[in-house]
């Protein structure tokens, strides 16, 4: 993103099409940013481009500069997923794909990144949510909670934390998410 921003050096051709981060075209209401947080995971820090050819460009450009990895959304070449439709059901707080707001332009990407995460209030509601095999589901504390055969009621949970160590504690989403550091929040065994 800084390198699209950045004047080009001489010669070379200016990256252009670079929307933003997925982090910032988002905007998360108080109190589930942690939850958002946990359900976007390596999405957050993902590279919004207008065009399919722009994000071959900026790969391109990475490659080039050995820059690093990044993962790239062209806009153009999204398949809008609809969220799920959930009615009101106690300890649910709704599916993240609908609490997030957007510019319309960005809503087929955020739909589809997020339209098959639910948003519960604690690991109860949310152990009876995995067993349906709707999607995935995180609570407000961010704890990520999947099945691991989907759409199997007698599946196990697979309960994956994590937590950020970055030095802004839980507030950097939006706020710099590529200096963000992740770690799981299981105990290590002793």
């Amino acid at each position: 993103i800084d390198a699209a921003r950045a004047e080009p050096a001489e010669g070379a051709e200016p990256l252009t099409g670079i929307v933003d981060a997925v982090s910032r075209v988002i905007q998360v209401p108080d109190g589930l940013e942690v939850a958002i947080e946990a359900a976007l995971a390596e999405h957050l820090s993902a590279v919004v481009v207008e065009h399919r050819e722009e994000a071959f460009a900026a790969l391109a450009y990475l490659r080039e500069h050995a820059s690093g990895t990044v993962t790239v959304y062209p806009l153009d070449a999204i398949e809008h997923r609809y969220p799920l439709n959930l009615f009101n059901e106690r300890g649910v707080v709704g599916v993240a794909a609908r609490l997030v707001r957007c510019d319309q332009q960005y809503r087929p990407l955020i739909d589809t990144l997020l339209g098959r995460v639910i948003v519960v209030e604690d690991l109860r509601v949310a152990e009876q949510m995995v067993t349906r095999g709707l999607g995935s589901v995180v609570t407000r504390d961010g704890t990520r909670c999947a099945s691991i055969w989907p759409r199997v009621r007698w599946a196990r949970i697979l309960f994956i934390p994590y937590r950020c160590i970055c030095s802004s504690a839980t507030r950097c989403l939006g706020k710099g998410v590529d200096r963000c550091r992740w770690r799981s929040a299981r105990p290590r065994p002793a």
